[in-house]
């Protein structure tokens, strides 16, 4: 009696670890069914009436529409109300229009004036740990460490397909949608900060191009990323090298010697400390691949200071 006890707590020991940690596969499904559904926590008129805006928001951009995009087009109304629902912020503030987009990930501002962000996990590949991006973010504005290059972060994480919706048809692969919330930047791609409405807008994008090229090859070729010098010194460097592209260690690019940019050289050279210092903290050039005026913005605070909202 003794062994059988014990042989049923590990039974159970490990049915319980199964379920916290294997999702979308059979054997979960199974136990799921064996398990009592947890109660559903139910929206409140107003929550449910800013959901169903919202909802209808999220296709604002023209095109594909976004839950496409974001593979969740097998969804009916029911089953995207509770996906979107599960965004807390988006159960109490209101998309009011589409900043812009990309493979990924779509851009919004809300009611609040804040800046929304979703994106599907798995969608392309997560090259980045986007979460963990935001996560680092928040936690050294806590610590009192927070950096003029970065938003301030409100809230972030993950809302997931309810179950109810996924058994009988399609398992899709990282089937969850990851959000941020954040404020404190104004996106080169929405009103425009001040500094920059005298731009031309294909001008701007050619321009943080060709800088974030000329940064990339700088921290590649110079073997800044894993140096142990300080951020600072690293932003000091290539912007020194900048200033002196005569005498670049990488010279023989004669593309990158060349270079001529609209930016005002205050402006360049706050753009090339943002960059540096979000590869520098990513620990790969390869970001700066895709730097354009949708994931780009201005701080409100310092209007000449260009912040990062996207990766």
């Amino acid at each position: 009696m003794g062994m059988g006890k014990e042989v049923k707590l590990l039974f159970e020991n490990w049915r319980r670890c199964l379920k916290e940690w294997v999702d979308d596969t059979d054997v979960a499904a199974v136990l799921d069914d064996e398990a009592k559904e947890e109660p559903e926590e139910k929206l409140s008129e107003e929550e449910e009436s800013i959901v169903r805006h919202n909802l209808r928001a999220l296709d604002t951009m023209g095109g594909p529409p976004a839950i496409d995009r974001l593979g969740f087009g097998h969804l009916d109304e029911e089953a995207l109300m509770d996906l979107v629902g599960g965004i807390p912020t988006l159960r109490r503030s209101k998309i009011v229009k589409a900043i812009g987009a990309g493979t990924k990930k779509t851009v919004y501002k809300l009611d609040n004036d804040h800046i929304f962000s979703v994106f599907q996990s798995g969608y392309g590949g997560d090259e980045y740990n986007d979460l963990g991006w935001y996560a680092g973010i928040q936690d050294r504005q806590f610590k009192g460490q927070s950096s003029i290059d970065e938003p301030a972060i409100h809230d972030y994480g993950t809302t997931k397909v309810p179950k109810k919706f996924e058994r009988g048809g399609t398992n899709y692969e990282g089937n969850f949608l990851k959000y941020v919330e954040m404020s404190g930047v104004v996106p080169l791609t929405a009103e425009g900060p001040p500094s920059m409405r005298s731009v031309d807008p294909g001008r701007l994008d050619w321009d943080l191009h060709q800088i974030a090229k000329f940064v990339e090859a700088s921290l590649y070729h110079g073997m800044l990323i894993k140096d142990p010098i300080s951020l600072d010194k690293k932003v000091e460097l290539v912007q020194h090298w900048w200033r002196n592209r005569k005498g670049l260690p990488f010279a023989g690019e004669e593309d990158l010697l060349d270079l001529e940019v609209k930016l005002t050289p205050d402006l360049t050279m706050n753009l090339i400390k943002t960059l540096v210092r979000l590869a520098v903290r990513l620990k790969t050039t390869h970001v700066l691949q895709d730097v354009h005026p949708g994931n780009l913005g201005m701080s409100i605070e310092n209007p000449d200071e260009f912040v990062v909202i996207d990766i």
